[in-house]
């Protein structure tokens, strides 16, 4: 692979490869190189992928371009969502939540406190995160994070705090529950980007090391889109192979969906094949018939 020319400022790579005769272009840069007419000399690959991290001007450029190239999602700010009970250590929430927030003034970071005990734990919670906002070199953004985007929350059961979670659909979800009742909580988090699981599970690993990617999706896209993977750089082209017997069972049923939509070649087309005689056999026959011979 080699780099591309930067765009001035850039600190972001922009990488081409080529096999064969198709290209295929990865990106991984900053919001200066993030549109395809920044490429000033660069031939104009057939095949393109334009994957990142977002922020509000990623999420910008990415549907700016969307008509011309192949993006995985439209990524947003970074987003976190700690589901928690009252056994976790609200220590490790503030540094998670604080972490997070330190991306960008956008950035949401919300924490649920679910159950028994959930008010009290909010409180020592709302103390731990203001001490770890005092001690951060980032406070001025994480504050305005927070200000504008962060809350903690208390539910009365998990199940409630759970049914929230799939419905705001976090980028990152931070799950920190009693051991017994761990695995089926994750098995009922249907809708985030990904899933941390336990308070060893730092989502600043997520964000650098840990899981099949950094590229995940944001503002409730994680309903109809996955995390980034390598499915994003495959296509496929299928073969059909019909039998005539399969071609004779389908045609009438097929012929009918036709007829339904007003399509009466699609339907003669299918319906030629009701009998296993060859079509193009008796078509030969009628056209001898009609021109009263051979030719």
């Amino acid at each position: 692979m080699r780099p591309l020319p930067r765009a001035a400022g850039a600190t972001g790579m922009v990488y081409i490869a080529d096999r064969e005769n198709s290209r295929v272009q990865i990106l991984q840069s900053t919001p200066q190189i993030e549109f395809h007419k920044e490429w000033t000399g660069v031939a104009r690959p057939s095949h393109i992928a334009f994957d990142k991290a977002g922020n509000a001007y990623v999420a910008e450029a990415k549907m700016q371009v969307m008509r011309d190239v192949s993006i995985d999602a439209p990524a947003g700010p970074s987003e976190l969502l700690v589901l928690a009970d009252s056994s976790a250590d609200v220590t490790c929430i503030a540094r998670e939540l604080v972490a997070q927030a330190e991306h960008d003034p956008d950035a949401a970071v919300i924490a649920i406190v679910c159950g028994d005990g959930a008010d009290a734990c909010a409180a020592h919670l709302e103390r731990a995160l203001a001490d770890a906002v005092h001690a951060t070199p980032r406070a001025d953004v994480v504050r305005s994070a927070l200000g504008a985007r962060g809350a903690i929350v208390t539910m009365e059961s998990l199940a409630r705090g759970i049914a929230l979670a799939n419905s705001w659909c976090a980028e990152h979800l931070l799950l920190v529950v009693r051991d017994e009742v761990l695995d089926d909580t994750v098995a009922a988090l249907r809708n985030a980007g990904t899933v941390f699981v336990g308070e060893n599970s730092s989502v600043a690993f997520g964000d650098y090391m840990t899981g099949a990617n950094h590229v995940l999706p944001t503002a409730g896209a994680a309903r109809c889109y996955s995390g980034l993977s390598t499915l994003d750089f495959v296509r496929w082209t299928t073969t059909q192979t019909v039998t005539r017997d399969a071609a004779a069972a389908m045609a009438n049923d097929v012929g009918a969906f036709a007829d339904a939509e007003g399509l009466p070649a699609h339907a003669a087309a299918a319906r030629a094949w009701a009998t296993t005689a060859s079509p193009a056999i008796e078509l030969t026959e009628r056209s001898l018939n009609a021109g009263g011979g051979s030719r």
